[in-house]
């Protein structure tokens, strides 16, 4: 059943990339597509995680065995969820009050 009449009439197996000149209609369509946010959050590896903070990969296996770093386990390995590490990088951030007492 692989005949002629499966093939798409332009000739490519894949899906073409709009052109604005041939359909100006999905020129809209395809940007739109594009602007919407994407709905899989990446996952990172241990490395990915150990270049991105600077540290050690013993240090990142000590901060999620105490629970300090969010994480999951995929078949027995170690994920990050791209924006929880970084919201959990700004939750990092330290801020000091320095408030000085008036003395004599």
């Amino acid at each position: 059943m692989s005949g002629s009449g499966d093939q798409p009439k332009n000739g490519n197996k894949s899906f073409p990339v709009p052109a604005a000149a041939k359909h100006p209609g999905l020129k809209s369509k395809f940007n739109s597509l594009q602007e919407r946010p994407a709905a899989i959050d990446p996952l990172l590896t241990l490395d990915d995680v150990c270049t991105l903070l600077q540290l050690e990969p013993a240090t990142i296996y000590q901060l999620t065995y105490k629970g300090k770093v969010p994480h999951y386990k995929i078949a027995n390995r170690l994920r990050f969820r791209q924006s929880e590490i970084l919201s959990w990088i700004d939750d990092q951030r330290v801020t000091k009050n320095l408030q000085f007492e008036q003395g004599d």
